[in-house]
């Protein structure tokens, strides 16, 4: 599968669930695995963005679609 590299940020209302619930991590996890993709690593960032993620998918098409959800 080809492996692509997605850098995310999070909103206010993202941070504040993340501290509340640091297990939403894995939980998203698993929702993106349930699309088809394989979270390969995820990193967390200081500064413009908050993630990288690295990510295994099927397609470009499976990929833009888990990016836009």
């Amino acid at each position: 599968m080809p492996t692509y590299v997605m850098l995310t940020t999070l909103g206010p209302d993202g941070w504040a669930t993340v501290r509340e619930h640091p297990e939403r991590i894995a939980e998203v996890t698993t929702e993106v695995e349930k699309m088809g993709l394989k979270v390969v690593a995820q990193y967390g960032l200081m500064g413009q963005y908050d993630f990288l993620n690295v990510i295994e998918a099927p397609d470009e098409q499976t990929m833009a679609r888990a990016a836009i959800t």
